[in-house]
């Protein structure tokens, strides 16, 4: 919380991102069990906070669009969210199966090659780092920015329109 209120959200994420990266390059080419440990603690905690930061950003689109058209679509939003993660949970799944076809993983087998630990390795940490950083490409393309005087308005607009809402309702049981 401390990367969203100093930066914003979209800054935040982009920030926690970097870490993120650096763990998880990190990782890949740690090949001992102190090093790897050592990038997964920096993995988390980028992650932990991108993990908190990603539903504000919702929020603030959500409200942008309902000061837009006066309707608050949260179902509509977070439905077009899912529509978009669960096929990209599928796509990471057959990119797993990929790499452990390519670099000869078998599953049979305590031990594995030397190529197939890479791909392993590979699989959790380069992997995931590019999509990340191609993530942070479309980042930085979204249009709100909590670090900004303007988008400090659009919150006081929101909270404006909300009490106004509340107000027509309270005055609706009046009637």
């Amino acid at each position: 919380m401390f990367f969203n209120r100093k930066f914003g959200g979209k800054r935040g994420i982009i920030y926690l991102s970097i870490l993120v990266i650096s763990g998880l390059t990190f990782l890949t080419f740690s090949f001992d069990f102190i090093s790897s440990n050592l990038a997964l603690l920096i993995i988390g905690l980028g992650y932990s906070g991108m993990g908190l930061i990603a539903p504000i950003l919702m929020a603030d689109i959500i409200d942008m669009d309902e000061l837009k058209t006066g309707y608050r679509r949260e179902g509509a939003y977070f439905g077009s969210n899912n529509l978009f993660t669960k096929p990209a949970q599928s796509v990471a799944s057959a990119m797993t199966s990929l790499i452990f076809i390519i670099t000869g993983y078998n599953q049979f087998s305590v031990s594995q090659t030397a190529l197939a630990q890479f791909g392993i390795k590979l699989n959790i940490g380069l992997i995931p780092a590019i999509f990340i950083i191609i993530g942070i490409m479309i980042l930085l393309k979204f249009p709100i920015d909590g670090s900004t005087r303007e988008y400090k308005e659009m919150k006081k607009k929101v909270e404006e329109l909300h009490d106004k809402k509340l107000e027509e309702y309270r005055n609706s049981f009046q009637e």
